[in-house]
């Protein structure tokens, strides 16, 4: 389940793994795009897929 949004300039949601909006195909997030705009309910999905996480937090990257 999606954490409650965070504000200042800490807090927010940020793409780990590029997706594409299910609204309009041609609208692409890439990783480190903002997405604290988006619903409660779509943050919430793309949380729960690993596509989406919190500001503070980083992708686990392979060495």
């Amino acid at each position: 389940m999606a954490k409650k949004k965070e504000t200042g300039s800490e807090g927010g949601y940020v793409v780990l793994s590029a997706f594409r909006s299910i609204d309009n195909w041609d609208e692409a997030y890439e990783p480190g795009d903002d997405v604290s705009h988006l619903s409660d309910e779509r943050l919430e999905k793309l949380v729960d897929l690993k596509v989406v996480g919190l500001k503070t937090e980083t992708p686990k990257q392979d060495a």
